[in-house]
């Protein structure tokens, strides 16, 4: 069954937000969107799943480099938006990687962007992926690090809590700090079947396109701030004077 409460999460306003924002985070999101393929190795005429595939970009980079790309995620607006620039070797479906039957099994290689923090039961799915998977077959994954090491949720997420409230939330619940720890990852993944599994920690910068106010902006869209301000139905000028302080943090 998919996680109910993911699904109406990424299928509701915030997964509109993202696609409408999409080639920002493409943008954004470029050298882990590689760094992930890299990982991969050589994929000619590879069978390869795209777990949580979002808008595809992910898939794309992939879909140049291996035989056939088959993207899942529990979104349909991020399905649709993937579709819309698919390439001919990529196809997407509605699965939950946690707990469906998957597309092209048993394939070749799994990647995943930042897709792999949100399942009820993270072992039960990686668990799942590898009986879709071929003996032998190669799995990479990106994650965010700790928020304390990750200005790109810290810094927006403070100055949008100074100016409203504070937000309590686990970071091991389902979520984007979910897998932070490099090797409690690796073992919940040798504990699922992927006994050769290893991490490694990746200090990436992220190109932010545009200029500062339109970064700046972005930065209380998604990310730290924007459950934030969500959280406390945050007004225009409450908004307004966050994305200013947001502009003066990230100036150069």
């Amino acid at each position: 069954m998919v996680n109910e409460t993911q699904k109406a999460f990424w299928g509701g306003d915030v997964g509109a937000r993202w696609v409408e924002m999409a080639p920002f985070l493409d943008a954004t999101f470029t050298p882990v969107t590689h760094a992930v393929a890299d990982a991969l190795g050589d994929l000619s005429g590879a069978v390869v799943l795209d777990v949580g595939c979002g808008a595809g970009a992910l898939s794309r980079v992939l879909a140049a480099r291996a035989g056939q790309v088959h993207g899942i995620d529990i979104s349909l607006a991020f399905l649709a938006a993937a579709r819309a620039r698919a390439p001919g070797n990529a196809d997407y479906s509605l699965a939950d990687a946690e707990t469906d039957d998957l597309p092209g099994a048993p394939v070749d290689a799994i990647a995943s962007q930042f897709g792999m923090m949100f399942f009820t039961d993270t072992t039960a799915a990686l668990a799942n992926l590898r009986r879709a998977a071929r003996p032998g077959a190669r799995l990479a994954f990106a994650t965010w690090a700790a928020s304390e090491v990750n200005p790109w949720f810290s810094v927006p997420r403070a100055l949008a809590v100074a100016a409203t409230g504070p937000l309590d939330s686990d970071p091991d619940a389902p979520g984007p700090m979910r897998l932070r720890d490099v090797d409690g990852t690796v073992a919940l993944m040798r504990a699922a079947g992927w006994q050769e599994a290893r991490g490694r920690a990746l200090d990436i910068a992220l190109p932010q396109p545009g200029t500062l106010e339109q970064v700046a902006y972005n930065a209380t869209r998604v990310g730290g701030a924007s459950s934030v301000l969500g959280h406390y139905q945050a007004d225009k000028p409450t908004r307004a004077a966050v994305t200013g302080r947001i502009a003066q943090a990230f100036a150069p």
